[in-house]
């Protein structure tokens, strides 16, 4: 009785196909081993509970916006159920490797739902290789021919990082020419960055093409220059996003002695995974035919991948009054590997202040560095706004979120959020958000277009 579900399921999931190919169970156990990561990574953090919510301190990305009822498990059950989800993963990659290769492709398809939904559920913990995880899961699930178009899956991750390049700040190498310490173990020259920077955009938009190339000897040179870059990357942005890219490249190109589209054969069973690249291509691109600069709007940015693609500084300011009240926020954010110093003598995130200002009385100071509360109702949490790297914290909807929120939690008589940005250490100061009485404009995001609260001006 159970026998004949078993072999339909092993048949949809393509296991004999990994059976019989010893890449294909490297790249199961290193989807599964990237899981594992993943959740140990979510553990501890309190957006992804009910605490994050009761504290004002979650900010889900667009579909979840109004679905607060997903967030339901308090602080010890989610790290609890998310200790047993990096086990399963743990669990799933001895499976892939002992040959049982049924559990490890049902764990795969279990744990990539739950990887979406904590995914979606926090913007702060949006990032590249999150995303790459989780482009290249859906891939080896909905795919025959599994080893062909994973291969086709990593042709369109680097195709995407090269579109988010296509900006002025990578293009003219201010990116990185911000940074004190420029590109690490390289001369400290603004011409070498530029030219480096533009030679990995030609490499991330054209090297995937060479895999179709017939001479042996390009195809690997294009392989070995991927794997030199995320070798060299790890300097940079550290071991999450070269682990991915390491346990997909590797594998997936091992005995890599015809060309990509060699052998290859179209059959009706191959539309889902020929659609699905198509997405991916599309999702990348984008953000490049929304009006306006992506680098201060960030609109559909998330379709695709979005690199360190600028160095941004950030000033945002909220007025909220209610009654005799009048409370006033402010938040600024430094660019990345800023040299400015705490008082410790640490590297500063940035920085915080408040006032606050009853009727007939003068302003007096308001820590903004804590919860403020009216009554029981928490209007500012700086958690909200020191959280996120140099991509994220840049991002209009981060703090259309907690104007959307405040005005559903607190309904303030008014409420006045202006945000500014800079780029790439330059003196421009962009303005990027001024509503002066956001909860009566009640404005929508809108994820796949311009959004005309949102100010765009050009670069």
């Amino acid at each position: 009785m159970i026998r004949r579900p078993l072999s339909s399921l092993s048949s949809f999931l393509g296991v004999d196909e990994i059976d019989r190919d010893a890449r294909l169970k490297m790249l199961l156990a290193g989807l599964l081993f990237y899981f594992h990561v993943t959740f140990r990574n979510f553990h501890g953090i309190p957006a992804f509970s009910t605490a994050g919510t009761a504290a004002f301190n979650y900010i889900p990305t667009w579909p979840f916006e109004d679905l607060r009822g997903l967030i339901f498990m308090s602080q010890p059950w989610t790290d609890l159920y998310l200790s047993v989800l990096a086990t399963l993963a743990l669990g799933g990659v001895l499976a892939a490797l002992a040959g049982r290769t049924l559990a490890a492709m049902g764990l795969l398809a279990f744990l990539f739902p739950n990887e979406l939904y904590f995914y979606l559920s926090e913007l702060r913990v949006v990032h590249n290789y999150y995303h790459i995880h989780l482009m290249l899961t859906l891939m080896f699930l909905i795919s025959r021919q599994k080893l062909f178009f994973m291969r086709v899956g990593l042709l369109c991750c680097y195709l995407d990082a090269g579109f988010a390049k296509l900006t002025p700040s990578w293009l003219a190498g201010d990116a990185f020419n911000s940074v004190p310490d420029k590109l690490p173990l390289l001369p400290k020259s603004d011409g070498l960055v530029v030219l480096a920077g533009r030679a990995l955009i030609a490499l991330e938009l054209l090297g995937p093409f060479v895999w179709f190339a017939r001479s042996r000897a390009l195809r690997l040179a294009s392989v070995a220059a991927f794997l030199v870059f995320h070798l060299y990357s790890v300097v940079i942005v550290g071991f999450l996003y070269p682990t991915i890219m390491f346990t997909m490249l590797v594998p997936a190109f091992l005995g890599f002695d015809r060309p990509l589209h060699a052998g290859y054969r179209f059959e009706r069973r191959h539309l889902a995974s020929w659609a699905y690249a198509a997405l991916l291509v599309v999702g990348g691109l984008w953000s490049i035919l929304i009006p306006g600069s992506v680098l201060l709007t960030a609109e559909g940015k998330y379709f695709g991948l979005f690199m360190f693609e600028a160095n941004r500084g950030v000033r945002f300011q909220a007025v909220v009054e209610k009654g005799p009240t009048r409370m006033q926020f402010e938040v600024e954010r430094y660019p990345r590997m800023t040299a400015v110093d705490d008082v410790e003598g640490r590297k500063a995130w940035g920085r915080m202040s408040g006032t606050i200002h009853q009727a007939g009385e003068e302003p007096r100071p308001l820590d903004a560095y804590r919860v403020v509360r009216d009554g029981d109702v928490v209007v500012w949490n700086p958690q909200l706004f020191s959280g996120g790297d140099t991509v994220v914290f840049g991002d209009p909807y981060l703090y259309y979120f907690y104007g959307k929120e405040l005005c559903r939690r607190y309904q303030p008589d008014r409420l006045s959020l202006t945000l500014e940005s800079t780029l790439n250490r330059k003196e421009t100061i962009y303005p990027v958000l001024a509503i002066y009485d956001f909860c009566g404009l009640n404005p929508s995001y809108n994820p796949f277009w311009r959004n005309s609260w949102i100010k765009a001006p050009p670069l």
